[in-house]
């Protein structure tokens, strides 16, 4: 079953079983114009910075030699004097594992509305751009002048009113104070309620997810890559765990599915009747001429032995992760019927 070093690749090869598929990831030969920027995600960190975040998919051993280019504008044609163009040579571009992102100023908020901020994204490798992906971020709305010109309009005496309208008497200033006072309020109230998401949880609470969840982030991952993990836990979580969560839950560490090798099937066992699986000899998971091998004999027992389940981690990024953290998320997620074995 290994692929690796074939230097062939079939972008879209949905009919490949998922095994098949994840060794594909990384090979040499592949239409490049056809992977799609994915994931596309933008959160406001802090006061007037935005976070716009994607990934690539298919994600390879190419991924980080993409240059990418980022666009915001206030109109969707992108053609407008307002627009804006980065690049991963930006000083805030943000270099994630698996992730990508750059953090871009927050065009100016509009008193009583939301206002859409279109940002689009695309990747440039030997001269071949991928596709355009484009999303919308609404940029949440400013209230100080609102609110001062309500207190305004309360007045009871048109002769209040006419002194304010310069905006230079000390009732003015006053309204005006607290005008951008209610403002600093309402935005507060508004990140603080992004903040119950993972999409959209500002950085510096993130830690509120990974203390439910009991996840430390590993040093020098990006909180952009953590906190995809993060979401994908809280999804799966809501669902029956089972391989499917692990498998789910490894692409979200390293980018890309797992191999999942069943040794009921590479031994060609049964599990109607546990206490009459024989002995068998030896086998390996992967090809034995390759390496790491794993003995499935030597992990389990007889009894055990027809449940097992060996999860090779796929990692075509060289990605510095640590068996302890792959643990620390996979195994909340394994139901105590199927033990598993992780293969690095």
């Amino acid at each position: 079953m290994s692929l690796y070093g074939s230097g062939k690749f079939f972008f879209g090869a949905n009919s490949l079983p998922q095994t098949e598929k994840a060794q594909f990831w990384g090979s040499n030969e592949f239409n490049f114009s056809s992977a799609s920027p994915s994931v596309l995600t933008a959160y406001q960190n802090v006061t007037g910075t935005v976070i716009l975040y994607w990934t690539l998919n298919p994600v390879g051993t190419y991924f980080n030699s993409i240059s990418w280019t980022i666009e915001t504008d206030l109109v969707s044609t992108f053609d407008s004097p307002d627009k804006l163009t980065y690049t991963s040579s930006d000083p805030n571009y943000i270099d994630g594992y698996t992730h990508k992102g750059i953090a871009v100023p927050v065009y100016s908020r509009l008193q009583g509305e939301k206002r859409p901020m279109y940002w689009r994204v695309w990747g440039t490798m030997s001269g071949i751009d991928t596709a355009i992906v484009s999303r919308t971020f609404m940029i949440p709305e400013a209230i100080d002048q609102v609110v001062k010109q309500e207190m305004i309009d309360a007045l009871p005496d048109i002769i209040y009113k006419k002194d304010l309208s310069g905006g230079d008497t000390n009732l003015a200033k006053l309204y005006h104070a607290i005008g951008l006072t209610m403002d600093t309020m309402n935005l507060e109230r508004i990140l603080t309620l992004n903040d119950t998401y993972t999409a959209t949880v500002r950085d510096e609470s993130l830690d509120n997810f990974s203390s439910l969840l009991k996840v430390i982030r590993p040093a020098g991952m990006e909180a952009i890559d953590f906190r995809e993990i993060l979401r994908v836990m809280l999804r799966e979580a809501g669902r029956s765990p089972g391989i499917s969560s692990v498998k789910e839950l490894v692409k979200s560490i390293f980018g890309v599915y797992p191999d999942i090798f069943y040794i009921r099937d590479i031994a060609d066992m049964y599990v109607s009747d546990p206490t009459s699986i024989p002995a068998v000899e030896p086998f390996y998971v992967d090809d034995s001429t390759s390496s790491p091998t794993v003995d499935a004999g030597t992990i389990w027992d007889n009894a055990n032995l027809g449940f097992g389940t060996i999860i090779k981690i796929n990692n075509p990024l060289s990605l510095p992760i640590t068996r302890q953290f792959v643990e620390s998320v996979v195994y909340k997620f394994v139901p105590s019927f199927s033990p598993i074995y992780l293969q690095f």
